[in-house]
């Protein structure tokens, strides 16, 4: 019997597979549906949706199998993975790779094997739509175009899985964002180049007495009492020009605040740089002297 080589990106590919979290998890209707298309489509008595991990092939679809893995040692798939065109063994007992494969000396008894690689968009072959049969077999060139056509679609439902959970991490990032924004004790304001104010703190909304809804879209000036109004703009000219400095050497400017109802406040106003795509964002801790 001959072992699955690794692929060379095995590491990587192993971690492609963990992000889509579907290792594991209960049967779901858009496999299952696949495969019974494939069952019934290919008159075999075996079809799978086969995910290949670091030691088993796991089956998050499956007809014709009690089984919901089995290790990679002796698995068909961890051959398929290796290449992406389709793998076929026409007649097992003929092929010195699986003769004496235990999938094939003993139940399931494998003769016939077929497995389309599962690809995502990042290149990575993260498993199998495969049939097999307890006869020996040969596809037309019509069958094959077919299996291939359907494991294009068991790709598209992997891809909308990964979209699922990239927005799943996204929607705790931005939570755990909000949390940190809004519980921090010192006033944060993020600004644009020109000063512009895009994002309030609570805190900084009590120092000032002002709502974030009035403070958005503003000038940071506005917070600022005239007489330091100079001096806030040489600040942010100088983090503007030097900003990619500034995000090792960062430098506290203090200034005379003013709040809504005209009282002056001293505060310490620093600024740390942040790049966003194209864009150069501003943080802007503001703390009350």
């Amino acid at each position: 019997m001959q072992i699955p080589a690794l692929p060379p990106d095995e590491l990587e590919r192993l971690h492609a597979l963990q992000a889509l979290r579907i290792l594991d998890t209960p049967p779901e209707e858009r496999f299952n549906r696949l495969v019974r298309l494939a069952h019934n489509l290919f008159d075999v008595p075996i079809a799978l949706v086969s995910l290949v991990d670091s030691e088993r092939q796991w089956f998050k679809a499956c007809i014709g199998l009690d089984a919901s893995q089995t290790s990679r040692e002796v698995s068909f798939c961890g051959h398929a993975i290796l290449s992406k065109a389709l793998f076929c063994v026409p007649n097992a007992l003929d092929d010195p790779r699986f003769a004496d494969n235990p999938l094939v000396t003993g139940p399931p008894h494998i003769r016939f094997y077929i497995g389309a690689p599962l690809t995502l968009t990042s290149g990575y072959r993260v498993g199998t739509l495969c049939l097999i049969d307890r006869s020996p077999r040969r596809f037309t060139d019509v069958q094959r175009s077919l299996l291939r056509d359907l494991a294009d679609v068991v790709e598209q439902q992997l891809e909308i899985q990964l979209v699922h959970q990239l927005e799943k991490t996204l929607h705790i990032e931005k939570a755990r964002h909000h949390l940190l924004f809004d519980a921090v004790h010192d006033g944060i304001v993020i600004i644009d180049q020109y000063g512009m104010m895009q994002e309030i703190n609570p805190s900084a909304e009590r120092m000032f007495g002002y709502d974030a809804a009035t403070l958005i879209g503003k000038n940071l000036d506005m917070l600022v009492a005239a007489a330091s109004r100079d001096k806030l703009e040489a600040y942010l000219g100088q983090t503007r020009r030097n900003w990619q400095a500034v995000l090792t050497e960062r430098q506290v400017c203090e200034l005379t605040g003013v709040s809504r109802n005209g009282l002056e406040l001293p505060f310490e106003l620093l600024l740390s740089p942040m790049q966003l795509d194209e864009q150069v964002l501003f943080a802007g801790v503001l703390r009350d002297l």
